[in-house]
């Protein structure tokens, strides 16, 4: 007890007149501060962040996806929105167009964005405006084109899922096949669709000179049926194609964060 008295007094003193080192002063000997586990930036769990209060704010990947509240970093709440949002990202919506197109029938992928758009939005999609085709350039490559989010949900327009996260197609591990028209009518036998894409979402050499080309060039496409590979790259010996036949095209829907 005196050697705690004597600390207070010690203590007491320095806050009279100034001491560097309490410790150096009592005789205490005391470890440098280990930095594993020390308090820091890095301590935030993963997927959170400290607020101005110290609470921490939701990534939109753990238990604070139900907690009834929209953070900035969510797209949505399981505890405020009815359906259509899987761990805080909402769900996106693919199909396939009905409308079915030789290479200079779509007269380049702009246009073919045009065509997923107006059926989008004939069916009364949501956000219609926002689809773009699942298809490769020169320039460019179909996951960049569609902007596809690899841990969203897709969907199809009834709902159904197709992919758990966005990142199985590029994986070849859909959850079913894309077979529904924009209206959610399911097709009644596979069909082939326009891609020029390979597996992992990147462009291939043959895409019908950027979808604009006479019926003496070749393009490559995939089948509608696929949960495999063959959903964008089919293996079938015909493959690719000429560019005259006409094929279908895959309809993403895009976010504005994209």
């Amino acid at each position: 007890m005196s050697h705690l008295m004597r600390l207070l007094a010690l203590m007491g003193a320095c806050l009279v007149a100034g001491c560097a080192n309490v410790d150096s002063v009592s005789g205490i000997d005391n470890e440098p501060a280990s930095t594993t586990g020390s308090s820091s930036e890095s301590d935030v769990p993963t997927g959170a962040e400290s607020s101005a209060t110290g609470e921490e704010v939701s990534s939109g990947n753990s238990e604070w996806c139900t907690d009834g509240i929209v953070n900035n970093t969510e797209e949505c709440d399981l505890g405020t929105t009815a359906g259509h949002c899987n761990n805080c990202l909402v769900d996106r919506h693919v199909f396939v167009s009905s409308a079915f197109k030789n290479s200079s029938q779509l007269g380049g992928i702009d246009n073919a964005d045009t065509i997923c758009q107006e059926l989008a939005t004939a069916a009364d999609l949501d956000n219609a405006s926002m689809y773009r085709a699942w298809l490769s350039t020169t320039t460019e490559d179909a996951r960049d084109h569609v902007g596809l989010h690899l841990d969203a949900r897709y969907v199809l327009p009834n709902g159904e899922i197709v992919a758990l996260r966005g990142e199985d197609f590029i994986l070849s591990k859909l959850v079913s096949s894309i077979h529904q028209y924009e209206s959610g009518e399911n097709l009644t036998d596979p069909v082939n669709v326009w891609t020029g894409t390979a597996p992992n979402g990147t462009a291939l050499s043959l895409n019908c000179l950027d979808w604009t080309a006479d019926p003496s060039e070749k393009g490559y496409f995939g089948k509608s049926s696929a949960t495999d590979s063959s959903w964008t790259l089919d293996a079938h010996f015909t493959n690719p194609a000429g560019c005259g036949s006409q094929k279908h095209l895959y309809c993403f829907e895009l976010r504005l964060d994209d």
